[in-house]
């Protein structure tokens, strides 16, 4: 870019209007973070895009959250976040051009109960934990900024404020984010945390299903006040169809303190799994893995245990994914499964049992979740345990001793792996080629596509 900055007439663009000689300017979406966003359409690549201009009336230090904005997208580039297309100066107002979404506010159309909010939740739970392992915290999750599209699939915008390798999220001793979505801590001026985010995802769901927000106020103060302060309201009435884990879920999100929320978005992801109802989520196959599923069912049947050895991104989760669909939807037995955790017995406690979730001694709540999962096993359930690795030390104590008495799945290391075992090997082009059928486009590759994702992924698309 060889033009600077400068004051600019801050009046609204007007429809047609020609930017870097490329993007022509259609219809107002809206107001983003600390410019306006509009539709456009590429000339060169005739396709619809979504560009951001900033508003120059802003103070520089405003500008620098739009310079942020583009810093952070240039690197972040993982499936459900908006894609920085390209970037310019147009008539002296830095502009950033993404690619265009098409889809509506969290929770999207169509949505009654949790019957139909599942998908998306889970979805949006997914896309953030890719957004936490590369070091980003978005900083102010709301609707506006989580769209979803007739699928269920969730796309992340505005990362005007976010956070990433250090960058405060502050400036001038100001707050930034969105007021009744904000975390107790930034109310408090801490920098936000991925804990900050999964907050944010809290006051999302139970707005959704409950109908309005878990705190109400006529202005800022009071709204501070009630985060900081009140009680969180009862779940009243409650919300019809909400099994008890999901409502326990919320408000482990909604708790005042980060360190009492769920120490992740996998681990939020990894709870939210071991409670939800049966529900058809969008997935692409799994292919490759037929032997290694037949393995396990028949174990299963057999009520023996067996372990699914293999390294993270091998698919070890999306073959215990697949399992627990089959036997929920059969409903003949029972089916549990642990989650990651890092307090004492946390990996146990969201099953869900009253009985294992009530207050108590260290011993008792012990011998509670032995008692529980000796249960399922003997009666010919089965105990689904993923990464086992980030299970806390106290639950895995507990299912080492039950592994014997029947069908406990665990995905492991292949260090950590006992017999019988089923390894996932590397996938072969082949077995991939599945992907394409129909999706060509998709991927933009013409041909060879299986070929091209199995060089680009390292072997490991899953």
């Amino acid at each position: 870019m060889s033009e600077t900055i400068a004051e600019a007439d801050a009046s609204v663009l007007s429809p047609g209007e020609e930017l870097a000689g490329r993007y022509v300017l259609g219809h107002r979406l809206g107001t983003g973070g600390f410019g306006a966003v509009y539709a456009a359409r590429d000339r060169l690549l005739d396709e619809q895009v979504a560009v951001k201009i900033l508003d120059t009336r802003e103070p520089i230090i405003e500008q620098r959250h739009v310079w942020r904005e583009a810093a952070i997208l240039r690197v972040l580039d993982v499936p459900g976040v908006v894609q920085l297309r390209d970037e310019g100066i147009h008539q002296g107002r830095y502009f950033l051009v993404m690619s265009y979404v098409d889809g509506r506010p969290f929770p999207g159309a169509g949505v009654y109960g949790w019957e139909g909010l599942a998908v998306r939740v889970r979805s949006l739970l997914k896309v953030l934990a890719l957004v936490h392992s590369q070091g980003v915290v978005h900083g102010d999750l709301k609707p506006g900024n989580v769209l979803v599209d007739d699928a269920g699939r969730v796309t992340l915008l505005d990362f005007g404020v976010a956070s990433s390798q250090g960058l405060s999220v502050q400036a001038g001793g100001v707050v930034r984010g969105t007021p009744v979505y904000l975390a107790p801590e930034q109310w408090r001026g801490e920098a936000p945390s991925p804990q900050s985010d999964l907050y944010s995802v809290g006051v999302m769901i139970y707005e959704a299903l409950v109908g309005q927000r878990p705190y109400q106020a006529d202005s800022v103060s009071k709204l501070m006040k009630a985060v900081l302060l009140e009680p969180l309201p009862d779940w009243e009435p409650r919300v019809r169809g909400v099994p008890d884990e999901v409502e326990s879920l919320v408000y482990r999100l909604l708790a005042r303190f980060a360190e009492r929320r769920p120490a992740s978005a996998q681990h939020a992801l990894s709870m939210f799994a071991a409670g939800r109802q049966r529900y058809q989520e969008v997935e692409w196959p799994m292919l490759g893995r037929e032997a290694a599923f037949a393995k396990v069912e028949q174990a299963i049947e057999q009520r023996q245990p067996i372990d699914v050895a293999g390294p993270p991104g091998s698919g070890r989760s999306r073959l215990l994914d697949a399992i627990e669909d089959i036997y929920r939807a059969r409903g003949d037995r029972p089916v549990l499964r642990v989650v990651s955790g890092s307090r004492p017995l946390e990996s146990l406690w969201a099953f869900g049992s009253s009985d294992v979730q009530r207050e108590g001694g260290f011993e008792e709540v012990s011998a509670l979740a032995k008692k529980r999962v000796g249960e399922v096993l003997q009666e010919g359930g089965v105990v689904l345990v993923d990464d086992l690795e980030q299970v806390d030390r106290w639950s895995r104590k507990v299912l080492d001793a039950a592994r014997p008495l029947g069908a406990m799945v665990r995905a492991v290391e292949p260090q950590q792996a006992s017999v019988p075992r089923v390894e996932l090997g590397d996938l072969k082009p082949v077995q991939l080629q599945g992907l394409f059928v129909g999706h060509e486009e998709v991927f933009g590759l013409r041909s060879g596509g299986a070929h091209e994702l199995w060089r680009r992924t390292l072997r490991k698309p899953t």
